[in-house]
C-alpha cells in the first residue's frame, strides 16, 4: 500500500532567515564570534607607517570596512599605524550553501591595497600607466604611507617613502605654478590640503599660500615686529636692531645704518 509523501528534501531557508539564524545562534559561540577552528595564527606580520602629517581615511570592503591612518606623532620621523597578519583571513560563506569558509590573503598584498589599490604589484615605487589607473587620490604611497615585514622600518625604507612625498609635492607645486599663470581659475577651484602641505613642506610663499605669523611688539620701538627677527625698518624709515650679534652676522651695524640700537 502506498504511502503519501510527507517530507521533502532541500533548502527550506536561506542562512539570513530567523530559523537559520536561531540555529546558528544555538550551536555558535556565545560571545557571537566566529568558530575559533576558522582561525589560524599568523606565520609573521606586515607593518603600516606613515612620514605623513595628514589623516587618511580608508574603505575596502569586504577585507577592511573601515580604518583611519592617523597623522604621523609630532616630532617623530615616522609612526606605525596598524600590522596586518600573514596570512590575512577572511571569512565568507560558501556559495548558494551559506556555509562557513576562510579565504587567505597574503598580508603584503592587503597592505599594498590600502597604500594604493591602483599598484597590483608590491613595488611600493612602480610607475604605472595612466590607463591601468582606477581611481584617483587613492595612492597612498605618494602621501609617505608605507609597508614594511619590519617593525622598525630600515632607513632605505624611510628614505623611499621620504622621496616619494617630495616628488609628489614638488609636482602639486609646479602644476600649481603653471596655472598660477595660465588657468588661475582651475587654480582656485584646485587648490587644496595637499597643496598647501607642499608649501609649508618647502616653505614656498605664493598667491595662494601664504604663512600666518602672529606679531609682537618690538622692546626698542614698540612697534608690531615678526617674532625672533634681528632688525627691521621702523616706520620711520630707520633700522630698529633688537639682536645686536645677529644683525651684525648679517651685516647691519648701528653704525654702518644709524639705525636705533637695542
Amino acid at each position: 500500500m502506498s504511502e503519501d509523501v510527507n517530507a521533502s528534501l532541500g533548502r527550506q531557508h536561506g542562512f539570513t532567515s530567523p530559523t537559520s539564524v536561531a540555529l546558528g545562534a544555538e550551536k555558535n559561540l556565545q560571545d557571537g564570534s566566529w568558530d575559533a577552528n576558522l582561525f589560524r595564527p599568523p606565520d609573521y606580520w606586515v607593518y603600516i607607517f606613515t612620514v605623513s602629517d595628514r589623516e587618511f581615511a580608508i574603505s575596502q570592503p569586504p577585507l577592511i570596512r573601515s580604518f583611519t591612518i592617523r597623522p604621523k606623532i609630532k616630532g617623530q620621523r615616522y609612526t606605525l599605524v596598524a600590522k596586518l597578519p600573514c596570512p590575512f583571513l577572511q571569512i565568507d560563506r560558501e556559495g548558494a550553501v551559506g556555509d562557513l569558509m576562510v579565504r587567505a590573503h597574503q598580508g603584503e598584498k592587503v597592505a599594498q591595497s590600502i597604500c594604493n589599490p591602483n599598484n597590483p604589484t608590491l613595488n611600493q615605487d612602480a610607475s604605472l600607466p595612466a590607463q591601468t589607473i582606477l581611481g584617483l587620490g587613492v595612492d597612498l604611497n605618494c602621501q609617505g604611507v608605507f609597508w614594511s615585514r619590519n617593525a622598525k622600518p630600515t632607513e632605505d625604507e624611510l628614505k623611499g617613502a621620504e622621496r616619494r612625498r617630495e616628488r609628489y609635492y614638488e609636482a602639486l607645486l609646479e602644476r600649481a605654478r603653471t596655472l598660477e599663470i595660465s588657468n588661475p581659475k582651475e587654480l582656485e577651484y584646485l587648490i587644496n590640503q595637499d597643496y598647501h602641505m607642499a608649501a609649508e613642506y618647502f616653505g614656498v610663499e605664493t598667491s595662494w599660500h601664504r604663512k600666518l605669523v602672529k606679531f609682537e611688539e618690538c622692546p626698542n620701538c614698540a612697534e608690531q615686529i615678526k617674532p625672533g627677527v634681528a632688525f627691521h625698518r621702523h616706520s620711520s624709515g630707520i633700522i630698529c636692531i633688537v639682536d645686536p650679534e645677529r644683525a651684525a652676522k648679517a651685516g647691519v651695524t648701528a653704525a654702518s645704518v644709524g639705525s636705533v640700537k637695542a
